[in-house]
């Protein structure tokens, strides 16, 4: 095809590293934002503009510079599937997967050989199908992150949202979309007023709503608008057309907006930097788990979100991990055919016999709905709902 300016790029190799510098810098015209280390000599004079994806990416409003990323990211999922589908982690007889979970840190992302199922988008978990005579039963909490960090900092609005009555059992799709019943559109609503209020039930859902709900995750553990930013724009699991959306002034809307709204999380975090200080430990519920800090951390300051992060996330972990054993110990006690197979995050699968399906579902479904309680008092409620399909993608 002869563009314009009379290129022929029927030949164009995407893989090919000078033809791609080509393509993205002088054929495009874009600027170089980041350049290779300069050879295994690092030698400064032999640095070249970099054309990996993560280099582009804020260039993602480019058509062209979206459909390359597309590119090389659909190539980096289909390599991810081969450690899920190896017979080293994956039993097909079973459905049972082995994949790594560390609650603190991103270890065993995609490019690990004990693969994260966590980091991966929820499509890619049809690859987990269940065998003849058999289903999957799973179910994920709803927003645990919020819900923690609301009991842990004391936030009347949010505590009042999730504590209402009947507001998980019977949340309607819509109610995703009103500030009066959801976290991520209180705050949309909030950052950009008529303009979200007003506008479509499907430019809320994927435009604005999910940019505050992928920004405000990062706003828990006290990152920065430009860190928030750097994260997001190379986050595989966000769709290009999402992450064109994160320009860093609307990442910063919302920074400021996620403040105002709940200023009492900003000051947990300053209670516990504070307590830290004096006593070089963190303590939180649901098991009073004790977590120390070195006092010489203290003195380069210790990076403020860790003191965010990992209460967070170790009382989730904990939260979640309470519900499987004690899921577990029925499906035992009843003599249910259901292993469980797949731990994330927040969700947990069940590979289960057809004819313990429905028992098995209402199983977790009950031990899903618990009450956290938090050291200022505070009660809130912690929910998800369990379905059944033949994919793991179909419950999760």
């Amino acid at each position: 095809v002869l563009n314009k300016k009379g290129y022929d790029l029927r030949g164009f190799n995407p893989r090919s590293a000078a033809q791609a510098r080509w393509f993205l810098y002088e054929h495009l015209g874009l600027q170089p934002l980041y350049y290779t280390a300069g050879g295994a000599e690092k030698d400064p004079t032999k640095q070249k503009p970099s054309h990996a994806t993560k280099a582009i990416v804020d260039y993602l409003s480019h058509p062209s510079v979206k459909r390359y990323v597309e590119y090389f990211e659909a190539n980096a999922d289909i390599m991810t599937l081969k450690p899920a589908i190896s017979p080293r982690y994956y039993d097909p007889v079973t459905g049972c997967t082995h994949p790594s979970w560390n609650p603190t840190s991103m270890k065993g992302t995609r490019w690990t050989s004990q693969f994260n199922a966590q980091n991966w988008a929820k499509g890619m978990r049809k690859v987990f199908v269940a065998p003849d005579g058999r289903v999957w039963v799973g179910a994920d909490l709803s927003q645990i992150e919020y819900r923690i960090a609301s009991v842990f900092a004391g936030i009347p609005p949010l505590l009042d949202l999730f504590n209402a009555p009947a507001f998980d059992e019977f949340a309607e799709p819509w109610k995703k979309l009103d500030g009066r019943y959801d976290a991520h559109s209180m705050v949309a609503a909030e950052v950009f007023g008529l303009a979200f209020t007003q506008e479509t039930d499907e430019k809320k859902k994927g435009g604005l709503r999910t940019l505050v709900k992928r920004v405000v995750y990062a706003l828990f553990y006290g990152a920065m608008p430009r860190k928030i930013y750097d994260s997001l724009r190379r986050d595989r699991r966000l769709s290009t057309g999402i992450r064109a959306l994160l320009t860093l002034e609307r990442i910063e809307e919302i920074h400021e907006g996620f403040r105002k709204r709940f200023p009492e999380w900003d000051g947990w975090a300053d209670e516990e930097y504070c307590n830290v200080r004096n006593h070089g430990v963190q303590i939180f519920p649901p098991f009073d788990r004790r977590r120390g800090w070195r006092l010489s951390d203290m003195e380069g300051m210790l990076e403020p979100t860790k003191l965010r992060n990992t209460p967070i996330q170790l009382a989730a972990g904990d939260v979640v991990n309470r519900m499987f054993w004690k899921i577990e110990e029925e499906i035992y006690k009843r003599n249910l055919d259901a292993l469980f197979s797949i731990h994330l995050h927040d969700a947990g699968y069940w590979n289960t016999a057809e004819e313990d399906a429905e028992e098995v579902r209402d199983l977790v479904n009950e031990h899903f709905s618990i009450y956290l309680t938090g050291y200022k008092g505070h009660k809130v409620h912690i929910y998800g709902q369990a379905s059944i399909g033949k994919t793991a993608a179909d419950v999760g």
